[in-house]
């Protein structure tokens, strides 16, 4: 089964551990606390260098989709959101992370992407239990499927992407592993998708 946490800041008695600040607000009954602090080293967001956060920001920051394999975990596919003000200081800064383990080991790039937009993640902290139940399946947001991105890649905007992304990867043009795309996040979710399909495997 599939397990899930959460990590944000929280007020003093809604942790995990009941401490207030940044830590696991809750997590799946079968996860070892051991787990559990390894994690939290690898679910942090940042908001793009300048920003600065106003009661607006949250509406309009950007999502964080991470799909990594962590040390002593395994593979990890990680969602983050800013959701504003810090409940424990009422400054701008907290952000919620929502990270799912013990993935199958067929799970690719491919399946990760596919939850892009699914209501499956939560995105803010909604005073529930500690305790989080296992899931036996991730489910896919419908936002993304093979016709949809034929019809994207036919147009020159996203020709113009998907030949970027693909002559990156394969001409080994990425530096220190990161490839950098600036476009709208439905468009980048986009390409990433349609690479993971036209892409061997062992490149996805």
């Amino acid at each position: 089964m599939i397990q899930q946490l959460y990590y944000t800041s929280c007020e003093s008695g809604k942790s995990l551990d009941g401490k207030s600040g940044f830590g696991i607000r809750a997590m799946s009954a079968s996860l070892s606390p051991e787990i559990g602090r390894t994690l939290e080293q690898h679910l942090g967001y940042q908001l793009p260098l300048g920003t600065r956060p106003t009661t607006d920001t949250a509406a309009k920051a950007p999502i964080r989709l991470a799909f990594v394999d962590v040390p002593a975990v395994g593979l990890v596919l990680h969602h983050a959101a800013y959701v504003g003000k810090d409940p424990t200081t009422d400054r701008f800064g907290n952000w919620f992370s929502h990270a799912v383990v013990n993935l199958p080991p067929e799970f690719d790039a491919a399946r990760a992407i596919g939850t892009w937009g699914s209501r499956f993640w939560k995105t803010r902290d909604a005073d529930g239990p500690t305790r989080l139940s296992d899931v036996s399946e991730l489910p896919t947001a419908g936002g993304l499927s093979i016709d949809l991105a034929r019809q994207w890649a036919s147009t020159d905007r996203g020709a113009h992407l998907l030949k970027f992304v693909l002559n990156a990867l394969l001409g080994g043009h990425v530096n220190a592993g990161r490839l950098f795309v600036a476009a709208p996040a439905q468009e980048v979710a986009l390409g990433i998708y349609a690479a993971t399909q036209l892409l061997p495997r062992r490149f996805a």
